[in-house]
């Protein structure tokens, strides 16, 4: 197990090696094996050698399985989540500590009201974690895969766009970094993605990152319509109220 959670970190540390040794290891009857062994793309041992191979080299030659991905990934929301309660015990001790009676009730008061709530969606964001990871990896192996449809490209290549969706979940291990976990898991995963769909699937720059922003773009878009649906309804009601007054 601690191999194994030290090749989740080598591998977070290093996305376009990464991602450019699945996408050798996809193609290896396009390749010369000896060469690609010299280079440290793949293992010496080959499964249609031996019939297995090394767990952990299976992991940085074939990427991580979306269970497994999962499975690991969990710990570290469970961890996020018991930072995010001692940080409301740790806000409650400072303003007994260093604030009078009079804040400190008006603090308690408000963050009763809301303790509960929030303490619920914790415990359900940590229950229902496995399920909202595989929606969100499906929701982007969607998405992926219309664009790799609308660019013409392999549209055979479905472990491809698993592993780079997968990908995506690789960044929650930093959650284990307190108060900076969450942006960092953001970062580490957009990097992922970006490097996963340039080296992977071999994405230009420019298409790497339209479909890495592109639920960005879609919410944007969608912003401006209501917002031009809404202002050439207030530009309706002005011009007939001014139609009104004359």
């Amino acid at each position: 197990m601690i191999e194994l959670f030290k090749s989740l970190a080598t591998i977070l540390m290093s996305p376009r090696h990464f991602h450019e040794r699945l996408f050798q290891f996809r193609h290896l009857d396009d390749i010369d094996r000896v060469a690609a062994i010299d280079m440290g793309l793949v293992s010496s041992v080959f499964p249609s050698e031996s019939g297995e191979i090394n767990f952990l080299e299976r992991i940085k030659n074939k990427g991580f399985d979306l269970p497994l991905l999962v499975l690991l990934s969990w710990p570290f929301i469970i961890l996020n989540s018991i930072y995010n309660l001692a940080g409301f015990q740790l806000s409650e001790w400072l303003v007994n500590n260093f604030f009078g009676e009079e804040e400190t009730t008006l603090y308690i008061n408000r963050v009763e009201s809301g303790l509960s709530w929030d303490i619920f969606f914790m415990l359900a964001k940590v229950t229902l974690f496995p399920i909202t990871a595989l929606l969100f990896v499906k929701i982007w192996e969607g998405i992926i895969q219309f664009f790799h449809s609308f660019l013409g490209k392999d549209e055979k290549d479905v472990d491809g766009i698993s592993q780079v969706a997968n990908s995506i979940l690789l960044g929650n291990s930093l959650l284990f970094i307190p108060v900076f976990g969450p942006v960092l898991r953001l970062i580490a995963s957009f990097i992922h993605l970006y490097m996963g769909l340039r080296y992977n699937l071999r994405y230009t720059r420019l298409q790497a990152l339209i479909v890495a922003f592109s639920p960005v773009i879609l919410l944007a878009l969608v912003m401006a319509f209501f917002l031009a649906i809404i202002g050439l309804f207030i530009g309706q009601m002005i011009f007939e109220f001014g139609n009104l007054l004359s």
